[in-house]
């Protein structure tokens, strides 16, 4: 296909937009079942195969059945949520094939919530719920997601399109106004221009030191070299520690219009994306997403039209816990033992070979890319993974941290 311009991508929000809208006629129900690893550990593509095996048993052609990355509630997957025109939807828990037939049976077709496996009411739908929707039926006093503790105090940036959207689908994305601040950033700013706007933002480094990206792109931007290089760091060896691996499945464009923009910042024209080999969905939907970015002409020549050339490439870690220290990754990249060296000089500093590297985890990329896209003022907020539980929320600066 022909390379996207800025008015294609605003054509296929529209119509994405439309196709995805419930009607009376039709589609006027949808079932989303949450695949991101921990749902399919967990059986959720038995569930998702059990959906579609109902509806297509009943006829129910006026129902669609759509996969989605991770809900955000690991530890109660199999989850799936329902969405019937003019209800508010609600999301189930604790799933198997015959609880989501018995779900279809009486909530898709008979419109009584099935209470012994719904969580709540509301969330986490492509479109915003109408805002006079009745109360679903028989709902049993389910409590909006939103009054949940674990849910109440969560501010989504990073993960905005978590379950929201099907992570394989970049005319999803689009709808949900991606690829939209990419193409601010090469039509409107300057190199210069887009790192000013990250600096004035505040935003720092979500690795744990903290350091200001504003600077750290700046200082890359400075520096002379024959080739640079943007590599996100999809490697995080701490235990419990899936904050990369979510977004990278549930949001992989995110990930990509972040590196591009990362790139026309700092001069790069090329991208590494590090993912280690145990996260082997994270792999296929990011390579599935270059794939389609490429047929859209969104990685590649002469990007939007607005020439500007950048492409990206996968490179499979081995597992080793130290290569998530950037010097490490990058020598385990340049096909060298993942072994950390002696710091200055840095990776962003002209190295003897003319070759500059620049290196920031998925999470930093898709910040960044709000920054930009969705005008969030100041630095947003923090991307946790909680593997323990707590007796009381407990603040951490100015983040409230809960467990259900």
């Amino acid at each position: 296909m022909a390379p996207l311009t800025v008015d294609d991508l605003a054509r296929i929000r529209r119509e994405t937009r439309e196709r995805r809208a419930l009607r009376p006629e039709g589609p006027r129900a949808r079932i989303t079942v949450h695949r991101g690893t921990c749902g399919t550990a967990a059986g959720a593509q038995d569930v998702l195969d059990a959906a579609h095996n109902e509806t297509a048993a009943r006829k129910l052609k006026d129902v669609e059945v759509v996969g989605s990355g991770c809900a955000g509630l690991c530890n109660r997957e199999p989850m799936a949520t329902v969405e019937i025109v003019g209800r508010p939807p609600v999301k189930y828990v604790n799933l198997t094939p015959e609880a989501i037939r018995t779900i279809i049976d009486r909530h898709v077709v008979g419109g009584r919530v099935v209470a012994e496996f719904a969580l709540a009411e509301g969330g986490e739908t492509i479109l915003e719920e109408p805002a006079s929707a009745p109360a679903a039926a028989d709902a049993g006093g389910l409590p909006r997601l939103t009054d949940i503790e674990f849910f109440r105090h969560q501010r989504l940036i990073v993960l905005r399109n978590r379950g929201r959207i099907d992570a394989e689908s970049i005319d999803e994305y689009i709808a949900q106004d991606g690829y939209f601040g990419l193409a601010k950033a090469l039509k409107d700013l300057s190199a210069e221009g887009i790192v000013a706007e990250i600096d004035a933002s505040g935003l720092r480094g979500r690795g744990g030191a903290g350091f200001p990206t504003g600077k750290k792109w700046a200082a890359c931007r400075a520096e002379p070299a024959a080739s640079k290089y943007i590599i996100c760091n999809g490697d995080e060896g701490d235990p419990g520690a899936f904050m990369d691996r979510s977004v990278l499945e549930a949001d992989p464009h995110a990930v990509l219009e972040g590196m591009i923009i990362g790139a026309k910042a700092i001069g790069a024209s090329k991208g590494f994306l590090y993912i280690r080999n145990e996260y082997p969905l994270a792999i296929r939907r990011m390579e599935l997403a270059i794939r389609k970015a490429r047929e859209y002409g969104l990685l590649g020549r002469d990007i939007l039209g607005m020439g500007f050339d950048f492409d990206a490439e996968i490179v499979r870690g081995a597992g080793a816990f130290v290569s998530g220290e950037e010097t490490a990754l990058i020598a385990s990249i340049e096909g060298q033992r993942a072994f950390p060296r002696q710091r200055p000089p840095y990776p962003a500093s002209r190295s003897p070979f003319s070759i500059q590297y620049f290196d920031d985890n998925a999470v930093h990329y898709e910040t960044g890319l709000t920054v930009l896209g969705m005008q969030i003022p100041g630095p947003g907020t923090i991307f946790m993974s909680l593997t323990t539980r707590f007796k009381a929320p407990v603040r951490i600066g100015d983040t409230v941290v809960t467990t259900c």
